[in-house]
């Protein structure tokens, strides 16, 4: 059985961002460490780049986790569906 959890974070809003994701996670401290675009197990980086902070939350700290439910699935932990407000 693997848990799924809705990641989400509030820190960084408008175009070009995201919201929200669906992933499959051993655990909350696994969901909140990975970035929407499918990258897990990220170390997060001191300056920050092009994908973290600009249009993510800026460490894993920022990030809400949900456990919402769970799945008989043989998938890796892995981004599910995220939510990305295109501008």
């Amino acid at each position: 059985m693997k848990n799924i959890y809705l990641v989400s974070q509030n820190e960084e809003g408008g175009y070009d961002t995201y919201d929200s994701f669906v992933c499959y996670a051993p655990d909350e401290k696994a969901a909140a460490a990975m970035h929407p675009c499918g990258d897990s197990d990220y170390n997060w980086p001191t300056t920050l780049d092009y994908r973290w902070g600009s249009c993510w939350a800026s460490s894993p700290d920022c990030a809400q986790v949900a456990h919402i439910g769970f799945a008989d699935s043989p998938e890796e932990a892995r981004v599910i569906c995220a939510s990305f407000n295109a501008g």
